[in-house]
C-alpha cells in the first residue's frame, strides 16, 4: 500500500514537474524577441513624435538644429534597425534549436496536443516578428525620406520639400495608428 501511494506521488511530482516545463517554454516561445518589437514601436514612436514638435513653417530652423534633429533621426534609424536584426538572430537561434530537437528525438517526448500548441505560439510569435520586421523597414524608409526632405529644404521654406516632408510624416503617423496629425511646418492635412 506504502508503495502504490508513493509511486502516486512520484507520478503526481512528475506530471507537475513537466507542466512546469511546459509553461516554461511556452512564456519563453511567446517572449522571444518581444523587448525588440516593443524597442522598434518605441524608437519609431519617439522619432515621430520628434519630427511633429517641429515649429510651423513661418518659422526657419537654424541649420545647426537641422543638424541635430537629422542626427537624432540617424541615431534613432540604427537602433530600429539593430533591433530588426536582433529579432532576425532570435528567429535563426529558435529554428537551430527546433532542428536540434527533432534530430535529437525531443519532439516526442511532448504530448501531440501539447506540442502543437506549442508550434502555434511560435507560429504566433514568428508572425509578430514578421509584422514588426516589415514594418520596421516601411518606418525606417519614411524616416530616411524625411531626412532627405529637412536636407532639400523642407525647414528653410522649400514648399515641395516641406509637402514631402508632410506626406512622410503623414504616413509614418499613420503606420503607428495615429488620424491624420497636425503637421509641422505649413501643414495642410
Amino acid at each position: 500500500m506504502k508503495s502504490v501511494l508513493a509511486l502516486f506521488c512520484l507520478a503526481g511530482a512528475a506530471s507537475i514537474g513537466n507542466a512546469l516545463l511546459l509553461e516554461d517554454i511556452g512564456k519563453k516561445a511567446l517572449r522571444g524577441s518581444a523587448r525588440e518589437r516593443v524597442e522598434i514601436m518605441a524608437r519609431s514612436m519617439f522619432a515621430l513624435e520628434s519630427l511633429l514638435q517641429l515649429p510651423k513653417a513661418e518659422q526657419k530652423i537654424p541649420q545647426s538644429q537641422q543638424d541635430h534633429l537629422i542626427k537624432t533621426i540617424e541615431e534613432q534609424i540604427t537602433k530600429v534597425e539593430g533591433s530588426m536584426g536582433k529579432i532576425e538572430d532570435n528567429e535563426r537561434q529558435d529554428a537551430e534549436l527546433e532542428h536540434q530537437n527533432i534530430l535529437l528525438g525531443n519532439r516526442g517526448k511532448i504530448a501531440k496536443k501539447t506540442g502543437a500548441h506549442l508550434q502555434a505560439m511560435r507560429d504566433f510569435r514568428k508572425g509578430l516578428n514578421s509584422k514588426s520586421r516589415v514594418g520596421g523597414l516601411d518606418f525606417v524608409s519614411k524616416m530616411k525620406n524625411a531626412i532627405h526632405f529637412i536636407k532639400k529644404g523642407a525647414l528653410n521654406g522649400d514648399k515641395e520639400a516641406e509637402k514631402g516632408l508632410n506626406d512622410s510624416l503623414l504616413r509614418m503617423g499613420q503606420m503607428l495608428g495615429q488620424g491624420p496629425p497636425k503637421l509641422s511646418p505649413g501643414a495642410s492635412a
